[in-house]
């Protein structure tokens, strides 16, 4: 099996486990955020975590660091194609923020 397949392995796995990352990100950041006043969104956190892998690769080189850096990869793509998936709307007379699917 190549990198790629038992990244998208490993990815299904988590997702079943830990929700999608949309989510699970959307979670982390909002408490980095808070703790940290940072300004995180969700796909950054997964940029991180593929620094993170990186640097564990510059110091021993393993398989599985290369796995996880392709399956935060998909999960920064999970991310962007969800937001782009969705827009916020506004209902005027409650002013509500919901979000609706982008044509």
């Amino acid at each position: 099996m190549n990198i790629l397949e038992e990244a998208n392995a490993v990815v299904k796995d988590r997702q079943a486990a830990y929700g999608s990352p949309v989510r699970h990100w959307g979670r982390t950041v909002a408490l980095v955020n808070a703790h940290f006043g940072t300004r995180f969104a969700p796909e950054d956190w997964g940029v991180i975590m593929v620094f993170d892998k990186l640097a564990r690769q510059l110091e021993t080189d393993k398989r599985d660091n290369l796995v996880d850096v392709c399956g935060y990869a998909a999960g920064v793509q999970s991310v962007i194609d969800s937001r782009n998936a969705f827009r916020y709307q506004w209902d005027d007379e409650t002013g509500e923020k919901t979000m609706v699917q982008a044509k």
